[in-house]
């Protein structure tokens, strides 16, 4: 709950385009009877603290009311987890709430009404670039007078700071979980994922071409093929190999497999895994679970792999010649 969620804000923020993110938070009945007061959302908090992003949510708003009555907010609800129009209404009242008290702070603080931070143009500053400055002119706001026509001589130019000297925040040196002194160089992380949903990385039929695994895909388009689930490789074949190839960063590679009932696959199947020729240090995994449905569910195979190209060999086992229940991977992610 925390590292796959950092995983997926760090690789946002490390984006050149330096985007903006906010974490809006939805409280849920069904999330709080699974896992109480510090359910996925107070290891979110974490991420979003770290991070230095804002993490707006309605839980302050509703969790009282829960807490006293649990039926009293029923009517934000369409069921124990998804939000009602009310509900949506409420997730909205609060982002907005959040967009003006940050606007009015700002203007506060530019006017010298409030000291939360220190400006870096204030109005009759000099700046007339507006309140919040920029990397040029505003439309429409006229230039220092003769400052163009040295501008264009090349004579006085001033340097526009690029995107990254204006940006306010960084992107912290480490993740949560990075040790000082720990005797391994930090890598950074260029999430990478090979999908089963071949509009994602698709691989070459090539690759099935006698090994043994087959490639699903549902037979109609609708909702259901957007599923993770719907989408998979499959064998039923022991000893049938399958390798995938992998660009990785930070090191950590995993396989996303459908963990299935026992009433549907009984005993089930089993692979193992590894990374290029460190069978050594193969995995094994195993589809039969405690599970009312198929979920998609990460393996971490290995940890530490070298940044560039690789590629992850998956074997079923048992018998050779006796066929055992489907084995199905949902695709091969690396950090």
């Amino acid at each position: 709950m925390m590292e796959n969620f950092e995983i997926l804000i760090r690789s946002i923020l490390l984006r050149p385009d330096q985007p903006a993110v906010l974490l809006l938070g939805h409280f849920s009945p069904q999330v709080h009877n699974a896992h109480g007061f510090a359910g996925p959302d107070h290891w979110h908090s974490i991420v979003a603290q770290f991070y230095d992003v804002p993490h707006v949510s309605v839980k302050s708003a509703l969790f009282p009311q829960y807490m006293q009555n649990p039926n009293s907010i029923n009517k934000y609800y369409v069921d124990p987890v998804l939000a009602s129009v009310s509900g949506h209404d409420l997730i909205a009242d609060v982002l907005i709430a959040y967009m003006q008290s940050e606007i009015c702070k700002a203007w506060s603080i530019a006017h010298g009404n409030a000291f939360d931070a220190v400006p870096a143009h204030t109005p009759g500053s000099g700046d007339k670039g507006g309140l919040f400055g920029g990397l040029g002119q505003r439309p429409g706001v006229p230039e220092e007078e003769g400052k163009k026509a040295k501008d264009a001589a090349g004579v006085d130019a001033v340097r526009k700071p690029s995107l990254k000297e204006m940006s306010q925040l960084n992107v912290p040196a480490g993740r949560i979980n990075t040790r000082p002194n720990s005797g391994r160089a930090y890598e950074e992380i260029a999430p990478f994922c090979v999908s089963a949903n071949d509009l994602i990385n698709p691989l070459p039929p090539s690759l099935f071409y006698g090994s043994g695994w087959f490639a699903h895909h549902p037979a109609t388009a609708g909702g259901g093929s957007l599923t993770t689930a719907a989408h998979y490789w499959y064998s039923t074949l022991p000893t049938s190999k399958l390798r995938i190839p992998i660009q990785v960063g930070a090191g950590d590679i995993g396989v996303y497999f459908l963990r299935e009932p026992v009433s549907v696959v009984g005993e089930g199947s089993s692979v193992e895994c590894w990374v290029d020729d460190n069978y050594a240090g193969a995995k094994m995994i195993e589809n039969a679970g405690d599970v009312g449905a198929p979920t998609p569910t990460l393996q971490v195979i290995d940890h530490y792999v070298g940044r560039g190209s690789h590629f992850v060999e998956c074997q079923l086992l048992g018998e050779e010649g006796q066929g055992v229940a489907p084995f199905k991977i949902v695709g091969i992610f690396s950090t």
